[in-house]
């Protein structure tokens, strides 16, 4: 299937929204609604965005800044991890002293 030449300014707009729908494409980008639904499906089909549920706005499925919450949330997980290591090398080093 052939990628529309406007698919990438509308997973632009979605993810700048932090959400996804047809009538927000077809105001942004001056499209049909017909076009509009398809730059979803397109969307959904690559993992962009979630299914539709009901008729609201679909969900962004990897926001940049829930990627970077994540990455976060690991980081600060690794360093508790890594404290925890030290200081049961620290308490085996006194233990043997």
């Amino acid at each position: 299937m052939k990628k529309d030449r406007l698919y990438d300014h509308a997973v632009s707009i979605s993810r700048e929204s932090g959400s996804a729908s047809a009538h927000v494409l077809m105001r942004r980008l001056r499209i049909s609604y017909s076009r509009a639904v398809g730059l979803l499906d397109a969307m959904e089909a690559d993992g962009v965005i979630g299914p539709a549920v009901g008729s609201g706005p679909r969900q962004i499925c990897n926001p940049v800044m829930e990627q970077r919450t994540l990455l976060n949330q690991i980081r600060e997980q690794e360093f508790v991890e890594a404290a925890r290591g030290a200081k049961a090398l620290d308490y085996v080093h006194m233990r043997e002293k």
